[in-house]
C-alpha cells in the first residue's frame, strides 16, 4: 500500500482519488508537511505530489520500490539542482554537488516534496523535516541531506514530475544557514555567511538575522538508517581483477596468494607490470600457482593507461580494482558480489590505511558512495560502457579514481559504499604515483609540519574545472588556502603553523594560480576518454601480453 499526500495551496481543494492507499491534502509549508509524517502508519511508502502534477502509474511506483533505493524524487528536475547556493562555500566540489542533467536518473540529496516517493521506514527512522524552516524547499533540502548522510539511497527520478513545467522556489538564505548549522556546524555556517556577503548572495541588511540564526541553531544528531532489505547480488558473476603495479613485488606477491584463496574464485587476474627495468620484473605467474593470471608489460608507467589496458583485455562481467600494496580478506570478492544487487552498479569498500587515522563518521555505515576508491571497488561492465574508462590525463597525477567515479555518477550509476567490505592499505613508500613524484606531501603529513603545504595538484584542479561551475572552483581555491592554516599537535604548535602559513600565503596563491593555468591548458587539450565496446565477444582483438598467460 502506498499513501498519497497532495501538496496544495488551497485548504479546500478536493482530495484526489487514490485506490492504492490513503489520500489526503496538506498545505505547502514545513509544519504542515511535518504533521503529515505523524499520519503515516502501516503503509510501505508515501507519495508526496504537487497538486499540479499528474499521478505516476502504480507500476512505475512499484518498480521503484522493488529496487535498491529508499527515496525517489524530482528535485533536480524541479529546479533545485544548484540549491542552496551557500553550500557551495563549504562543499563546492563534493561529488554530489556537481551539476547534473535534469532529465537523468541520478543519486541526489536535493529532495523536493512536490514530487517525492519515500519508504515509510525512512520517515520513521530519520524523523520529520525541521519546522523552523521558512519555505518548503528549505525543509526538503535539509531533510535530503539528513537522509543521504544517514545512509538512505536517494535518487532523482525525472518521471515523478509529469505535468506542467513547475519550479520549486529556492530556499531563503536563512534556511540555507540553518541547514549548514545542522550538518556542518556553526563555524562553517559563519564562513558561508561571510562569503555570501562578499559575493552578493546575502544582502547586508540580512546579516543580523543570519547571525542570530547561526547562534540559535545547533548541529543535529547524526543518525544512521538501518536498511532491512539487504542486497543479494549474483556470486556467479565472472570477476576480472585489474591490478597495475610498479616495482612492488614484496607487496604484490602476497596479494596474489590472497587472491588465489578467495571463497568465490576470480575469473582472471590481469597484472599490468610497469616496472622500469625488465631485469627486475618478477615471474608473477609462478608466484601464485593455480591463479589465472595474465601479465601485460607496459614499459612507460601510467596508472590510467595500465588499468585501461587490463579492462580491454578482460572478459569478466565485473571488475575488481585493488592496489598492489593492499592486503585483502579471503572473502573480498564474495562480499563485493553480494553487494552488487539488482540496480547497483558499483560496490565501494572501506580502506584501513597504514598512514591515516580513524575514518570520519560518514565512512562508518553503508550509504551512497561519493568516492570511487580504486584500491577497493567493484564495478559492472555495463556501468563502464556508459561512463567510459580511465582518463589518461591522470596517468602521472592523483584523482584518476575520483574522475571515473564522477563520470559513473553523472551517467546515472548507483555507487554504494559499505565499510564492512574492508582492505588494509600498506601505503608502500615507493612505486605507484610516487614514481612520478606525486603525493610526496599528503594532507596528514602537511598538518604535522610547520612549513609543508598540501596544495592542489594540476590533475586535481583539472577535475574541478571539468565537472564544476567556475564559481564552485573559485570557492575551492579559497578553501584550499584556508586549509593550509590548520595543523595538528599542541595548541602552541598549531598557532605557530598558522603564523608560518599566513606568511606563505602570497607564495601559496602564486602556486595555485600556476596549477590552475596548467589545468586550464589540460582541459583545452585533454585526450578523449577511452571507451569500452558495448558488445564483448571472446573472438575480438585483445591486447597481447608480452609475457606468457595462464
Amino acid at each position: 500500500m502506498i499513501d498519497l499526500v497532495t501538496i496544495t495551496s488551497d485548504r479546500a481543494a478536493p482530495v484526489r482519488s487514490w485506490p492504492h492507499g490513503r489520500s489526503w491534502n496538506v498545505i505547502a509549508t514545513p509544519s504542515a508537511v511535518a504533521n503529515a509524517f505523524s499520519d503515516v502508519d502501516g503503509s510501505a511508502a508515501t507519495l508526496f505530489l504537487d497538486e499540479r502534477l499528474s499521478l505516476p502509474s502504480i507500476d512505475t511506483l512499484r518498480g521503484l520500490l522493488d529496487g535498491p533505493g529508499d527515496v525517489w524524487h524530482a528535485g533536480v528536475s524541479l529546479g533545485l539542482g544548484a540549491a542552496p547556493e551557500l553550500l557551495d562555500h563549504v562543499s563546492p566540489t563534493w561529488m554530489l554537488n556537481a551539476p547534473v542533467a535534469r532529465d537523468v536518473e541520478v543519486s541526489s540529496w536535493r529532495v523536493s516534496f512536490r514530487a517525492l516517493l519515500v519508504r515509510n521506514a525512512v520517515l520513521e527512522q530519520l524523523g520529520p523535516p525541521d519546522t523552523t524552516m521558512d519555505v518548503l524547499s528549505g525543509a526538503s533540502l535539509d531533510l535530503g541531506l539528513r537522509w543521504i548522510q544517514a545512509g538512505a539511497i536517494v535518487r532523482n527520478v525525472p518521471n515523478l514530475a509529469v505535468g506542467p513545467n513547475i519550479v520549486d522556489p529556492p530556499p531563503s538564505p536563512l534556511d540555507s544557514i540553518r541547514s549548514l548549522c545542522h550538518h556542518r556546524g556553526q563555524k562553517w555556517a559563519t564562513w558561508a555567511a561571510l562569503r555570501g556577503l562578499t559575493t552578493g548572495q546575502v544582502r547586508l541588511r540580512d546579516a543580523a538575522d543570519l547571525g542570530r540564526a547561526i547562534f540559535s541553531t545547533r548541529t543535529t544528531r547524526a543518525l544512521v538508517y538501518r536498511n532491512s532489505r539487504p542486497s543479494e547480488g549474483d556470486t556467479e558473476r565472472r570477476v576480472s581483477v585489474v591490478l597495475p603495479t610498479v616495482d612492488r613485488y614484496p607487496f604484490l606477491i602476497p596479494l596474489l596468494g590472497q587472491l588465489a584463496e578467495q571463497t568465490v574464485p576470480v575469473h582472471e587476474v590481469i597484472v599490468v607490470d610497469q616496472t622500469a627495468s625488465s631485469r627486475r620484473r618478477e615471474d608473477l605467474i609462478r608466484a601464485a600457482p593455480g591463479l589465472p593470471i595474465t601479465v601485460i608489460c607496459q614499459d612507460t608507467p601510467g596508472q590510467s593507461t595500465a588499468r585501461n589496458a587490463a579492462i580491454r583485455y578482460a572478459t569478466g562481467d565485473a571488475f575488481l580494482f585493488i592496489d598492489d600494496d593492499d592486503e585483502i580478506p579471503d572473502d573480498l570478492v564474495e562480499q563485493h558480489l553480494r553487494r552488487l544487487g539488482t540496480g547497483i552498479d558499483a560496490s565501494c569498500g572501506g580502506v584501513d590505511d597504514a598512514t591515516a587515522g580513524p575514518p570520519p563518521p560518514g565512512f562508518l555505515h553503508r550509504r551512497i558512495s561519493d568516492v570511487f576508491p580504486t584500491n577497493n571497488s567493484m564495478v559492472t561492465r555495463a556501468a563502464l560502457i556508459r561512463s567510459g574508462l580511465f582518463d589518461t590525463a591522470y596517468d602521472r597525477g592523483p584523482r584518476a579514481d575520483h574522475d571515473l567515479g564522477m563520470r559513473l555518477h553523472l551517467s546515472g550509476a548507483l555507487l554504494v559504499y559499505d565499510p564492512s567490505v574492508m582492505v588494509f592499505h600498506h601505503h608502500a613508500p615507493s612505486g605507484g604515483l610516487r614514481t612520478h613524484e606525486a603525493r610526496r606531501v599528503t594532507r596528514a603529513s602537511a598538518r604535522r609540519s610547520l612549513a609543508a603545504r598540501h596544495l592542489p595538484a594540476t590533475t586535481q584542479s583539472y577535475l574541478w574545472q571539468r565537472y564544476f561551475r567556475p564559481d564552485q572552483v573559485a570557492n575551492m581555491r579559497y578553501l584550499s588556502l584556508l586549509s593550509q592554516i590548520g595543523g595538528s599537535g599542541s595548541r602552541a604548535r598549531r598557532l605557530l603553523r598558522a603564523a608560518v602559513q599566513i606568511s606563505l600565503l602570497p607564495s601559496s596563491i602564486r602556486r595555485i594560480r600556476q596549477t590552475d593555468e596548467a589545468a586550464r591548458m589540460l582541459v583545452a587539450d585533454r585526450p578523449p576518454i577511452p571507451v569500452l565496446n558495448p558488445r564483448h565477444d571472446e573472438s575480438h582483438t585483445r591486447a597481447t601480453p608480452e609475457s606468457d598467460a595462464r
